[in-house]
C-alpha cells in the first residue's frame, strides 16, 4: 500500500483558499464542469527505486497492480474520472486559480484540472455508495508514465455530470 505523499481538494468557488488541512477531500460538478476536484501526489517511480536497491539493485521490483481506493462520504451515480496531473503543487497552499486550464504561467495548450477527455482517463468510478470503499485500477496507465521516466506522479479526481462526492483523506 503506498499513501499519498500530498492530498487536498481545489473549489471553484473558493479559489483563493488552500483547502490541503480538511480532513475530507471533495468533487463536484456544475452544468458537466467540475467545481471541486481531488488532488493526490504519489511517488511510485521513487518507491520502485528504493526498493530495488533494497533487493540487491537487481532491477527485479516492477509494478503489478495499482488500484486507487476511496470510501465515498455521499452516494453518487457517477464517482469521477482519474486522470495524471502535474506535481508542482504543495498540500497546504494549493488553489483553484492555479490550476485552471493554462495554469500558473498561462499555457492555454495546458490541462491541469481533470477534464474528462477520453485518451487522458487512466480509470472512473461508477456509482458509488456512501461509506462503502471504492478502487478504480490505474495499473496500466501508471506503467506508461513509469517506462517514461515520471518517478512522481499525481492525479486529479473530477467529476463532471454533476453528480458528487466526497472521500476521507
Amino acid at each position: 500500500t503506498l499513501s499519498p505523499v500530498d492530498d487536498t481538494f481545489i473549489e471553484r468557488w473558493r479559489p483563493d483558499v488552500p483547502l490541503g488541512n480538511r480532513e475530507k477531500m471533495k468533487i463536484d460538478s456544475m452544468d458537466g464542469l467540475p467545481t471541486k476536484i481531488i488532488m493526490m501526489k504519489f511517488y511510485v517511480g521513487q518507491t520502485l527505486q528504493q526498493l530495488n536497491e533494497e533487493y540487491g539493485g537487481a532491477g527485479d521490483v516492477s509494478l503489478i497492480s495499482a488500484k486507487l481506493r476511496l470510501f465515498p462520504i455521499t452516494n453518487t451515480t457517477f464517482g469521477g474520472w482519474v486522470q495524471q496531473m502535474k506535481t508542482d503543487w504543495e498540500e497546504e497552499t494549493a488553489i483553484w486559480n492555479d490550476y485552471l486550464e493554462g495554469g500558473k504561467n498561462g499555457n492555454e495548450n495546458e490541462h491541469l484540472l481533470p477534464y474528462n477527455n477520453e485518451k487522458d482517463v487512466m480509470g472512473e468510478f461508477g456509482k458509488v455508495l456512501a461509506e462503502e470503499w471504492v478502487e478504480v485500477d490505474l495499473t496500466d496507465g501508471l506503467i506508461g508514465i513509469i517506462e517514461n521516466a515520471n518517478n512522481g506522479v499525481g492525479v486529479g479526481v473530477g467529476v463532471g455530470d454533476g453528480a458528487g462526492a466526497g472521500a476521507g483523506a
